[in-house]
């Protein structure tokens, strides 16, 4: 067998030995025998969970079943007073059997093997938890559990959200690493969604986000968007993470964000346009100047001196001061100025009302 050029022995075996892994891990798993939820297993997993239920009785209201190499629920339908049931770390394709459970609340089916959500009908369902799936579709989600006040969906293998509608009472919605590439059905589906992560998509256009008014907090990270939509009804938006996107400019940036007065946190690192300035300090400077209400970005606290030295380069009197200083204090060594026409000679400044008004006071 010829060796692969740039090849060395120790690496060849090494490859041997991680592929052989992968295969005996392969055939494990498929040789494992088919562990069901039965009435042993049940009663394992149902701990801290003894509750009154009227009267003298007692009920289980909630199960930890997580990481037991289940593939079948056959003992679920036994224990239906459950309000919280966690299956995550199983090898499940399927949770209908948890149609059974019309008290739940709260379920987590993470890291299983589901390729839909199979959920029938749960009407007392609050939160799901459904990440790290293959689950390629939602269709009918909203209204089998029309009561969901928080979905995860991240790392799945989604292209679209709809299946969402009639989900009323959603507020916080997280389906980052998906393959989502459009979600217009976001602006009906879920009124009272405050709390939005789709971050790691391939999403171009987030229109959508212009019309739901209860957002607080967008994490759009590491997609395609070059253009944001107008954000001005979102008095509410106080974070916003659009780091790794295709903004070219930094008036695409301004102009969806104009009047969010509430915006608190923002991120826009390694887009196009945030390479223009090496040093990084004068690009946060200007953003910080266009959006004076900030007190994070890009991760880091926003200091008072930063505010002040924001003002001092961009605001409307800027070039002014920055004559008054090149005059009177010239051991300051400005080689960076406000703006061009600062770092012209200094011919009518006498003429400025602000350097009238400083002269006025003796100086």
């Amino acid at each position: 067998m010829q060796r692969p050029a740039g090849a060395d022995a120790a690496s060849l075996t090494l490859q041997a030995w991680q592929r052989g892994r992968a295969a005996r891990q392969r055939l494990l798993s498929a040789r494992a025998p088919a562990v069901d939820l039965d009435a042993e297993c049940a009663a394992a997993a149902l701990v801290r969970s003894l509750s009154p239920e009227g009267g003298s009785s007692f009920a289980y209201r909630q199960m930890d079943a997580s990481g037991r190499s289940l593939r079948t629920l056959s003992a679920l339908a036994q224990y239906p007073h459950l309000t919280s049931l966690d299956l995550s770390h199983n090898k499940l394709r399927s949770i209908a059997a948890v149609g059974a459970l019309t008290r739940l609340v709260s379920l987590s089916v993470a890291h299983n093997l589901l390729v839909t959500v199979d959920l029938p009908a749960a009407p007392s369902l609050r939160r799901l938890d459904a990440r790290c799936n293959a689950v390629r579709h939602v269709d009918g989600l909203g209204q089998r559990a029309h009561a969901l006040e928080e979905l995860i969906l991240d790392g799945n293998n989604l292209s679209s959200l709809s299946g969402l509608s009639g989900l009323c009472q959603l507020r916080t919605l997280s389906a980052g690493r998906n393959r989502l590439s459009e979600v217009s059905e976001l602006a009906t589906a879920a009124p009272l969604l405050a709390r939005l992560d789709l971050s790691r998509n391939r999403l171009e256009d987030v229109a959508c986000l212009a019309s739901m008014a209860a957002l607080t907090t967008a994490r759009l990270a590491h997609n395609r968007i070059s253009q944001l939509p107008v954000l001005s009804r979102l008095r509410r938006l106080a974070e916003l993470d659009v780091s790794h996107n295709e903004l070219a400019s930094l008036a695409a940036l301004r102009d969806g964000l104009t009047g969010s007065p509430s915006l608190r946190r923002l991120a826009v690192e390694a887009n196009p346009f945030s390479g223009v300035d090496a040093s990084g300090e004068g690009m946060r400077l200007e953003l910080l100047w266009l959006f004076p209400s900030l007190s994070e970005l890009e991760g880091s606290p926003v200091e008072a001196v930063e505010k002040v030295r924001a003002q001092s380069r961009h605001s409307a009197d800027a070039d002014a001061l920055l004559a008054i200083r090149r005059r009177h204090l010239p051991d300051e060594g400005l080689a960076a100025s406000a703006s061009e026409a600062a770092r012209q000679p200094l011919q009518s400044e006498e003429d400025s009302p602000l350097v009238r008004a400083w002269v006025d006071v003796g100086a």
